[in-house]
């Protein structure tokens, strides 16, 4: 059932609260509507404290406390926050595996400073295989799924063209690191230019790569070997760190992108990659997640909700 929704300044939204949706309110602190937006303190988690949806209302027991809000949002942020460490740990290992991979091939074909942009150039014009990457067409052009994707392409074309214009100083970055080199240097490192990249582009350039290369990366990862078919899916695995990076540093509620996955496969499927992302942290060199507090799932589970209790409290005993 469509309808509009009327704007209620949040000074009325505590009165709101406990009127319309019969919320206990006495837990909650005005300010907290300064702090985080309604949508993100109420909406992400109604479905799991309401009994039933009705046509245009949700029904809640009876005298609801809103500690439970609380309660999700406290949730939500742990996960976010590990996640977040976690994902962080993956892109600098993602980044400093195609620097030192990019870096080494470019050196082989004796570009000791790994600043000539000459060789992505060709990549975009030549039928040859320039530093040991597939052609941006003949990669695809068997493929059934993607070929005729020109949307594919042209996101390939562009990272490279950004590769090269990052290398020959024509674009400016905030970054640090760039900006020492861009003044100082006559033409920007590959190893300086891929840490500018994001976490798309890197997956695009890690798409590019020949399989033996791509082993490699998902092997060190998984801290065991892998076999080709199993990387030749890792860049699924790679753009869904992607959403789920995006959505944290954007400060949305992970709860809702978690809900959202209905079926057991897709469930299975991020558990998995939460455990991935977890052995690669605490197997990484540089860590200290110890102090962030596991908080307690004290939600009250009703037969509406049950499974998704169920399934949050199982991300937060294996993240």
């Amino acid at each position: 059932m469509s309808y509009e929704k009327q704007y209620v300044p949040f000074s009325d939204l505590i009165e709101m609260l406990k009127e319309d949706k019969n919320i206990n309110v006495h837990t909650l602190k005005e300010k907290i509507f300064k702090e985080r937006t309604y949508v993100s303190i109420i909406n992400p988690y109604k479905d799991y404290l309401c009994l039933e949806k009705g046509d245009v209302h949700r029904v809640y027991p009876n005298n609801l406390d809103f500690k439970y809000f609380k309660k999700f949002i406290e949730i939500d942020d742990f996960i976010s926050t590990r996640l977040n460490i976690y994902i962080k740990c993956f892109e600098q290992a993602l980044t400093a595996y195609l620097a030192t991979t990019m870096s080494n091939k470019m050196l082989k074909l004796g570009n000791v400073h790994c600043n000539d942009y000459s060789l992505f150039q060709e990549l975009l014009s030549d039928q040859k295989n320039q530093l040991d990457m597939l052609d941006i067409y003949h990669r695809y052009q068997n493929t059934k799924i993607v070929k005729g994707n020109d949307l594919v392409v042209q996101k390939n074309r562009e990272v490279v063209e950004k590769i090269i214009m990052l290398g020959q100083k024509k674009l400016n970055m905030n970054n640090y690191l760039y900006q020492h080199y861009k003044k100082n240097h006559t033409s920007i490192p590959i190893w300086i230019v891929i840490h500018q990249l994001t976490l798309g582009e890197l997956q695009a350039i890690f798409n590019l790569l020949k399989l033996k290369d791509r082993v490699a990366f998902v092997n060190n990862v998984y801290r065991q070997r892998k076999n080709n078919q199993f990387v030749s899916t890792f860049s699924n695995k790679i753009n869904y760190i992607r959403l789920l990076r995006n959505n944290i540093n954007h400060y949305e509620p992970i709860i809702p992108f978690i809900k959202n996955l209905s079926s057991l496969e897709e469930q299975k499927r991020l558990i998995s990659l939460i455990k991935l992302l977890k052995i690669n942290y605490y197997e990484s060199t540089v860590h200290d997640c110890s102090k962030i507090e596991k908080p307690v799932v004290d939600i009250y589970a009703h037969q509406n909700n049950a499974l998704s209790i169920s399934y949050i409290k199982k991300i937060i005993k294996i993240i």
